[in-house]
């Protein structure tokens, strides 16, 4: 053989079937597994997002997807409110007030419940006892 030559070996492309289980949706007839829509809700992408990883319209998304999107949401709702209590249960005081004043309804305002009205005020000292006739 000459210098020139060169032999290759070609392969033929290896090609195989995979089922997939979903819901077929869109024009274009796609399968989309429902708890990828949930997995990706979960972890807070906005539904643009989802989109985009999908290949999907937002319109067909909210359409057909709509419960998985509404559990993900909730879902990472439910996880990011369970690590606030974690760290306000270690001691920050910060997270505290915070879900004191979110959760539980209350406020540093020094106002009445509804009326917004401020609280009552007297000028009499504590310390020295009063005597009503």
């Amino acid at each position: 053989m000459s210098d020139n030559v060169r032999i290759t070996a070609r392969r033929a492309p290896k090609t195989a079937i995979m089922e997939v289980e979903g819901r077929v949706v869109g024009r274009d007839k796609k399968i989309i597994d429902p708890n990828q829509v949930k997995i990706y809700a979960s972890l807070g992408c906005k539904d643009s997002e989802i989109c985009d990883l999908l290949g999907l319209d937002s319109n067909t998304l909210r359409y057909n997807f709509k419960q998985e999107l509404l559990a993900g949401k909730a879902e990472m709702c439910m996880s990011l409110r369970r690590k606030q209590f974690e760290v306000a249960m270690s001691g920050n005081a910060v997270m505290l007030i915070w879900l004191g004043k979110n959760c539980l309804g209350q406020s540093d305002q020094g106002t009445l419940s509804s009326d917004n009205a401020p609280l009552p005020w007297t000028d009499t000292d504590l310390t020295e006892p009063t005597i009503e006739e």
